[in-house]
């Protein structure tokens, strides 16, 4: 139930953001900014992976956004084979929520291709300002706080005031998989953040 709510909250955003040009413990870390450019995952931290994350949508760079997640096509392929004929694999609980983990990152990449262009303009300017981990849930999980400036006023967002707004600031999160022995990053936003996007209640900085 809540998994549809969060689908619905983002259809709803995604509407809003297509006519724009279109606690835990806290761990602070210096702001954090990635180069528009091919980067090799490998080699990121956490921060740099969240904002080279929201670089790859930006970019329309899907094969990125899978190396950013650690995530394979032959992985998502082999997952949705297992789920699909689970009489003959016969997975255990625990194997099947990671092959189910695998699809809905797969299918949340697919999502943000297509829902969040409106928000991340080719103009627009990525920078992380804060790290945070919490860890009340059953995982631990990062939050990432990101600044996105946009450089022309013609790509920017309008806010619930109706104003023009040139810097604002989405909350990223990320929480840890394992599939199949590989170790996968998936990167998500939370419903409340949604329904406040979705209202044009962002986080601005400043206005144009």
């Amino acid at each position: 139930m809540k998994r549809v709510l969060i689908i619905v909250i983002a259809l709803t955003l995604s509407g809003i953001l297509s006519g724009c040009n279109s606690k835990g413990s806290n761990q602070p870390v210096a702001p954090v900014k990635v180069e528009q450019k091919k980067t090799d995952p490998a080699n990121m931290n956490n921060s740099e992976r969240a904002v080279a994350f929201l670089i790859a949508i930006q970019n329309n760079d899907k094969k990125m956004m899978y190396e950013i997640s650690g995530l394979t096509p032959e992985m998502v392929n082999e997952s949705r084979e297992k789920l699909t004929h689970a009489a003959k694999y016969k997975q255990s609980k625990k194997e099947r929520a990671e092959s189910e983990h695998a699809l809905r990152m797969s299918g949340s990449i697919d999502f943000f291709l297509k829902k969040l262009t409106g928000i991340l303009s080719k103009s627009a300017q990525l920078q992380l300002t804060k790290t945070t981990q919490d860890t009340n849930g059953k995982k631990s999980k990062n939050i990432h706080d990101i600044k996105i400036t946009y450089s022309k006023i013609e790509d920017s967002l309008v806010d619930k005031s109706g104003k023009k707004a040139r810097e604002i600031v989405v909350r990223l999160q990320q929480i840890s998989h394992v599939v199949n022995g590989n170790t996968l990053q998936e990167f998500f936003f939370d419903s409340k953040d949604f329904e406040k996007m979705a209202d044009k209640d962002f986080v601005v900085l400043s206005y144009f």
